[in-house]
């Protein structure tokens, strides 16, 4: 996609002005019910901004459109929406369900303050229009704008004449590579506990969320309950969590990489909800030895939810097994299996996020966003994330070797995907520090080398995907080589790099590279 685009997402709740006679008030309220259920915390966690569809587009009740820096992201959150409508229509009574028509278009970029550009608006919407209810169409830009950036296929399409262009676009259909997305298919009823009402209203969310009949298992449920008196530290005032390293069972196959993953994809997407308090991953994963039961971890990092999950890889297949206790209360807030293609782990982890969010503040996702998502230019493969992982690892343990042994992962995770942001941000930081800190003996550069060309180059390519770790890294030049000057053993921007690192926790409040970072310019 090229620099300074943006994709827009138009969609409109097909038949609403017969609907509006019928019963305006249950319309209006079903419409509302929707968003703050489901189609807001999508938008939200794939970095969507909802804008203002009347004001932009002129259209009527019933529509909406949302912009996404991001065509992956855009695309994702138009997947999930209409899996999840499915799933919500199908527990509705008929003469009560909504059904939207999706157009997405490639656009200009707006400044901040401006409305997006009024042609590109006028498009995605008509596309909208032109496809059918529960369906998902879009413009040529997008499909060679998504081009090898994910399981997604396009088939091409009819779009008439209803167009403010002279001649009418080329429109495609999206499906995920594995089906359509409005096509139904048998789902077992997932097992609630606790809150089972505000689950209900999302119930199979994926098309593909069957129970396998072999799904890794889950540690066992205690009976103990968390003491809010015995926490470390006081409970937030708004719904908290701590997602546990998930287990992975696969047979044959690296033992943590995909698992870890997850994990932390999780932890991300989580932690970009404006309503929920998340603990980061570097805390997270200090227990992930599993001796501690949820009541003692929710006494240690005082957090009233603990997630738990494992999963299991086989036949090209992904089989997850969630589960999010509530320590104080006792039991399960929620379980439930999910199986996929191991190809599409990244839509899995979507749905599950998705899941999670309901599970534990509907009303948390209602509120004004309040920062946008972290790193954007994620991974769309998994080889790439696999390769950084094991770069990550080593990189956190935070000396000499193991910096040194995470830059191949790093660089082999970037030459598998080009657009893996938070790799290149990572291979910067690597580069930073080793010249910063006298470690460039491993890698056969001098420091000027690391942080006159490669740091830069990384971290351009960091900065232009989006990515949270970029101004971390630019915090640390500003620490240490401030003007791409030798250091000189003293720190000579303190302010900029504190206000870098500022830009770092807005971006991601819960990646502990941007706390360390602030730390050290305190």
């Amino acid at each position: 996609m090229a620099r300074g685009s943006t994709i827009l997402l138009a969609a409109n709740v097909a038949g609403w002005s017969r609907l509006v006679l019928r019963d305006e008030a249950a319309a209006v309220a079903a419409h509302h019910g929707h968003r703050a259920a489901l189609i807001d915390p999508l938008a939200e966690m794939h970095g969507g901004q909802v804008a203002d569809a009347d004001g932009a587009a002129g259209a009527v009740g019933g529509s909406l459109l949302i912009e996404f820096p991001d065509v992956v992201a855009a695309l994702r959150c138009a997947l999930a929406w209409q899996h999840g409508m499915h799933a919500r229509n199908a527990e509705a009574p008929t003469d009560r369900r909504l059904d939207y028509r999706i157009g997405l278009h490639v656009a200009a970029a707006a400044n901040a303050d401006e409305a997006p550009p009024v042609d590109g608006v006028n498009l995605a919407a008509k596309i909208a229009k032109l496809g059918p209810p529960g369906g998902v169409w879009t413009s040529r830009a997008v499909v060679e704008a998504a081009a090898g950036q994910g399981a997604f296929a396009f088939s091409p399409q009819k779009a008439g004449r209803a167009t403010t262009v002279d001649a009418p676009p080329e429109v495609f259909e999206l499906r995920d590579g594995r089906e359509a997305a409005t096509t139904p298919q048998p789902r077992r009823r997932p097992a609630f506990i606790g809150l089972g009402g505000a689950l209900a209203a999302v119930a199979g969310v994926a098309a593909w969320l069957l129970v396998p009949p072999d799904a890794p298992p889950l540690p066992p449920l205690q009976e103990e309950t968390a003491s809010e008196a015995a926490m470390a530290l006081p409970l937030p005032d708004r719904p908290s969590l701590v997602v546990l390293p998930f287990r992975d069972f696969s047979q044959g196959e690296a033992a943590r990489g995909l698992a870890d993953g997850l994990t932390e994809d999780l932890i991300d997407d989580l932690s970009k909800i404006s309503g929920l308090f998340v603990i980061a991953r570097n805390t997270s994963f200090a227990f992930r030895d599993g001796s501690s039961g949820a009541a003692a971890v929710s006494e240690a990092l005082g957090v009233r939810h603990v997630l738990q999950g494992s999963l299991r890889r086989a036949s090209g297949r992904l089989q997850v097994n969630v589960r999010l206790v509530d320590a104080v209360g006792g039991g399960a807030a929620w379980a439930d299996r999910f199986e996929g293609d191991a190809t599409d782990v990244f839509a899995l982890q979507d749905r599950i996020a998705l899941r999670v969010v309901e599970a534990l503040a509907p009303a948390s996702t209602e509120g004004k966003r309040t920062r946008p998502a972290a790193d954007g230019g994620g991974a769309t493969n998994l080889p790439a994330r696999a390769a950084f992982q094991e770069g990550w690892e080593a990189f956190s343990r935070f000396n000499l070797e193991d910096n040194a042994a995470a830059v191949p992962h790093f660089r082999r995770a970037v030459a598998l995907d080009p657009a893996f942001g938070r790799a290149w941000g990572a291979l910067a930081l690597a580069y930073m520090r080793a010249a910063a800190f006298g470690w460039s003996g491993p890698l056969g550069e001098s420091e000027a080398t690391l942080y006159r060309e490669l740091a830069p180059q990384a971290l351009a390519q960091a900065r232009a995907q989006g990515a949270s770790l970029a101004p971390v890294v630019e915090a640390l030049r500003q620490l240490n080589y401030r003007h791409g000057r030798e250091p000189e053993k003293r720190n000579r921007g303190l302010q900029d790099a504190r206000r870098e690192a500022e830009q770092a926790l807005f971006l991601a409040p819960s990646d502990p590279e941007g706390h360390l970072m602030m730390a050290w310019t305190l």
